[in-house]
């Protein structure tokens, strides 16, 4: 009886470890485990016509470069998330869990195996119309063909046509080219000075640097590469004020020369009043902020830099 209760034990090891070592030898396929990773974290940018230089929506696409998506995964650099997801988490961040960016990383180790393709899930779709696709409010900006070799900030003035002040609980801006919008800022202000800038230019919209031209604009949002629609959280909004326009700056890139593009944007209103009143503020301002400034970095160098900003009011971030 010592002999059996000795070897039943080691019997049931054996066995274990033998499941074991088959689990970790079972490759791990794009089509069930890495396709909805991409889907989830990585594709609303590597699309087709997306703002990332090559695709990754179908397993052809991502066995061409495993080597890059292997190093890009291993050091961080995608997805383009800064925070620190194991200190805070913020609404729709892209940073990836453990178990996700380890899947990948394996995935490549094992020579990127494509397993059955019936077993992936179905490709998300993407145009251009943008995610919210009943807006409250929407507007275009008049096709521009640039026509500078150098960065160009372009103003595009709007009327809201509201009577009443409403709350913003949804906004989006969808670039009409990629290739030659770097970034927007929208704005609203209650005065006619952007149309006034806009009449003076025989071009649609016109270029400042810096603001729109008016110092009664205020910021309200804006878009960069990869950014998902601004939707607030439940009873918050963004005040939208009554018979305030809308200005559109849209970057276009230096070397953007020949480029067209058209870009729109897009409000979700809240049926009632009475929300809680979000702001955007520009706390961290390279000219306005610095407390050792300017913001120079010779060739070479590193320097630091410190901001600081007083709050007029109580506030959360």
């Amino acid at each position: 009886m010592k002999k059996i209760s000795t070897i039943a034990p080691l019997s049931i090891l054996l066995i274990s470890l033998t499941i074991s070592t088959l689990c970790a030898q079972t490759p791990l396929t794009w089509s069930e485990r890495i396709a909805p990773i991409f889907y989830k974290n990585c594709t609303s940018c590597h699309h087709t016509g997306g703002v990332a230089p090559f695709s990754l929506m179908t397993f052809n696409d991502s066995k061409v470069r495993p080597l890059a998506i292997h190093h890009a995964i291993l050091i961080g650099h995608m997805p383009p998330w800064p925070p620190d997801p194991k200190y805070r988490e913020f609404a729709f961040q892209r940073a990836l869990n453990d178990d996700d960016r380890n899947a990948i990383i394996d995935w490549v180790n094992q020579d990127y195996p494509e397993g059955d393709p019936s077993k992936a899930p179905t490709k998300p779709v993407y145009d251009d119309l943008g995610f919210i696709k009943t807006p409250d409010f929407a507007v275009r900006t008049p096709k521009f063909t640039e026509t500078s070799s150098y960065d160009d900030y372009r103003c595009f003035p709007f009327k809201s046509g509201l009577t009443a002040d409403k709350f913003i609980t949804a906004l989006e801006c969808v670039p009409g080219n990629t290739k030659a919008v770097h970034h927007v800022l929208i704005f609203q202000d209650q005065s006619n000075a952007c149309f006034d800038l806009d009449a003076a230019d025989a071009a649609p919209g016109y270029s400042n640097f810096g603001g729109v031209g008016s110092n009664s604009a205020e910021l309200i949002g804006g878009w960069v590469p990869g950014s998902q629609p601004n939707i607030l959280p439940p009873n918050m909004g963004i005040r939208l004020k009554a018979n305030a326009n809308i200005i559109l700056q849209v970057h276009y890139a230096g070397g953007s020369t020949g480029q067209s593009d058209s870009t729109v944007l897009k409000f979700r209103f809240s049926p009632t009043n009475g929300l809680r009143e979000v702001k955007t503020a520009p706390i961290l301002n390279h000219s306005l902020s610095l407390t050792n400034g300017p913001l120079v970095i010779p060739a070479n160098t590193t320097r630091t830099f410190n901001a600081q900003f007083y709050i007029p009011a109580d506030l959360t971030i």
